[in-house]
Protein backbone atom coordinates (compact mmCIF):
# COMPACT_ATOMS: atom_id res chain seq x y z
CA UNK A 1 0.00 0.00 0.00
CA UNK A 2 1.31 3.44 -0.91
CA UNK A 3 2.04 6.03 1.76
CA UNK A 4 0.27 8.80 -0.20
CA UNK A 5 -3.35 7.72 0.42
CA UNK A 6 -3.46 4.77 2.81
CA UNK A 7 -7.25 4.38 2.65
CA UNK A 8 -7.44 1.44 0.22
CA UNK A 9 -7.42 -1.23 2.91
CA UNK A 10 -9.95 0.65 5.06
CA UNK A 11 -12.37 1.15 2.19
CA UNK A 12 -11.89 -2.41 0.94
CA UNK A 13 -12.52 -4.07 4.30
CA UNK A 14 -14.83 -1.81 6.27
CA UNK A 15 -16.80 0.38 3.85
CA UNK A 16 -19.57 -0.57 1.42
CA UNK A 17 -18.89 -1.27 -2.24
CA UNK A 18 -20.34 2.03 -3.55
CA UNK A 19 -18.08 4.21 -1.37
CA UNK A 20 -15.13 1.99 -2.26
CA UNK A 21 -15.76 2.38 -6.01
CA UNK A 22 -16.22 6.16 -5.70
CA UNK A 23 -12.93 6.48 -3.85
CA UNK A 24 -11.24 4.14 -6.31
CA UNK A 25 -12.29 6.34 -9.28
CA UNK A 26 -10.92 9.47 -7.66
CA UNK A 27 -7.67 8.19 -6.12
CA UNK A 28 -4.80 7.12 -8.43
CA UNK A 29 -2.82 5.57 -5.54
CA UNK A 30 -5.71 3.29 -4.65
CA UNK A 31 -6.19 2.44 -8.34
CA UNK A 32 -2.58 1.18 -8.45
CA UNK A 33 -3.12 -0.82 -5.27
CA UNK A 34 -6.37 -2.26 -6.65
CA UNK A 35 -4.59 -3.28 -9.85
CA UNK A 36 -1.96 -5.11 -7.79
CA UNK A 37 -4.68 -6.85 -5.78
CA UNK A 38 -6.41 -8.02 -8.97
CA UNK A 39 -3.12 -9.44 -10.28
CA UNK A 40 -2.60 -11.37 -7.04
CA UNK A 41 -6.19 -12.66 -7.22
CA UNK A 42 -5.62 -13.85 -10.79
CA UNK A 43 -2.42 -15.63 -9.75
CA UNK A 44 -4.31 -17.34 -6.93
CA UNK A 45 -6.93 -18.53 -9.43
CA UNK A 46 -4.20 -19.93 -11.69
CA UNK A 47 -2.56 -21.85 -8.84
CA UNK A 48 -5.79 -23.31 -7.44
CA UNK A 49 -5.92 -26.42 -9.76
CA UNK A 50 -2.31 -27.31 -8.86
CA UNK A 51 -3.10 -27.13 -5.15
CA UNK A 52 -6.13 -29.38 -5.64
CA UNK A 53 -3.97 -31.85 -7.60
CA UNK A 54 -1.37 -31.88 -4.83
CA UNK A 55 -4.04 -32.51 -2.18
CA UNK A 56 -5.42 -35.36 -4.31
CA UNK A 57 -1.95 -36.91 -4.64
CA UNK A 58 -1.44 -36.69 -0.87
CA UNK A 59 -4.83 -38.33 -0.29
CA UNK A 60 -4.01 -41.18 -2.71
CA UNK A 61 -0.59 -41.74 -1.12
CA UNK A 62 -2.06 -41.78 2.40
CA UNK A 63 -4.67 -44.35 1.30
CA UNK A 64 -1.95 -46.56 -0.19
CA UNK A 65 0.12 -46.26 3.00
CA UNK A 66 -2.90 -47.19 5.12
CA UNK A 67 -3.59 -50.26 2.96
CA UNK A 68 0.04 -51.38 3.21
CA UNK A 69 0.00 -50.93 6.97
CA UNK A 70 -3.20 -52.95 7.36
CA UNK A 71 -1.85 -55.68 5.07
CA UNK A 72 1.40 -55.87 7.04
CA UNK A 73 -0.43 -56.12 10.35
CA UNK A 74 -2.75 -58.81 8.98
CA UNK A 75 0.14 -60.82 7.52
CA UNK A 76 2.14 -60.58 10.74
CA UNK A 77 -0.77 -61.64 12.93
CA UNK A 78 -1.63 -64.61 10.68
CA UNK A 79 2.03 -65.67 10.56
CA UNK A 80 2.29 -65.42 14.35
CA UNK A 81 -0.89 -67.45 14.80
CA UNK A 82 0.33 -70.29 12.59
CA UNK A 83 3.80 -70.28 14.17
CA UNK A 84 2.26 -70.76 17.62
CA UNK A 85 0.23 -73.82 16.55
CA UNK A 86 1.64 -77.19 17.67
CA UNK A 87 3.33 -79.08 14.87
CA UNK A 88 1.93 -82.63 14.57
CA UNK A 89 5.10 -83.81 12.82
CA UNK A 90 7.24 -82.83 15.81
CA UNK A 91 4.84 -84.64 18.14
CA UNK A 92 5.14 -87.83 16.03
CA UNK A 93 8.94 -87.57 16.01
CA UNK A 94 9.01 -87.14 19.77
CA UNK A 95 6.69 -90.10 20.39
CA UNK A 96 8.59 -92.42 18.03
CA UNK A 97 12.03 -91.48 19.33
CA UNK A 98 14.16 -94.29 20.79
CA UNK A 99 15.13 -92.02 23.66
CA UNK A 100 11.44 -91.44 24.51
CA UNK A 101 10.77 -95.18 24.39
CA UNK A 102 13.64 -95.72 26.84
CA UNK A 103 11.92 -93.30 29.24
CA UNK A 104 14.56 -90.58 29.10
CA UNK A 105 13.62 -86.87 28.94
CA UNK A 106 13.45 -85.47 25.39
CA UNK A 107 13.04 -82.08 23.82
CA UNK A 108 10.52 -81.12 21.10
CA UNK A 109 12.59 -82.85 18.42
CA UNK A 110 12.89 -86.17 20.25
CA UNK A 111 16.50 -85.58 21.25
CA UNK A 112 17.93 -86.24 24.67
CA UNK A 113 17.31 -83.27 26.97
CA UNK A 114 20.03 -82.53 29.46
CA UNK A 115 19.15 -80.26 32.34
Amino acid sequence: MNNNCGKYETFFIFDNEDNFNKHLKSCPDCQKEHKKMLEVANLAKEVKPFIKKTKLNIKILSNIAACLLISTIAFTSIKTFYNNQPNPELKAIKENSVITQMGLPTDDYGLLEIE
